[in-house]
């Protein structure tokens, strides 16, 4: 006895959704046909884009002419400058040294908790 695609559950489930696909798509198109004209008459009908007004440029507050212009910074150039990144460098490998060791003892502590915990049930 031979299963034929209509008796397959699974070719009738596929084929009924494709058919549902189509008849929502066919649809949507019947909707949406009315709706060409005007939407080609309202687009050709549209009024130029009218130019927004110019806000107005918020006012600056007033700073005297010798002060620093927001952004720039003065840093030293040559021999001096890099002196105080050698500073910045070793400080930050020391911090992340620091770190470094603190993970490694909470590791050691957590290691030895949990062997002490095995031990303590009988592995």
């Amino acid at each position: 006895m031979s299963v034929s695609a209509v008796d397959d559950p699974r070719q009738s489930r596929a084929s009924h959704a494709k058919t549902l696909d189509l008849e929502q798509q066919k649809n949507t198109l019947d909707r949406a046909e009315p709706l060409k004209p005007e939407f080609d008459r309202a687009k050709t009908e549209a009024p130029e884009k009218v130019p927004e007004p110019q806000k107005p440029e918020l006012a600056k507050p007033d700073l005297p002419q010798h002060a620093p212009v927001p952004g720039l910074s003065l840093k030293p150039q040559g021999a001096i400058r890099q002196q105080v990144d050698r500073q910045i460098d070793e400080e930050q490998r020391r911090q992340l040294a620091l770190r470094s060791r603190a993970l490694v003892e909470r590791f050691k502590q957590a290691e030895k908790e949990r062997e002490h915990g095995r031990d303590e049930h009988g592995r």
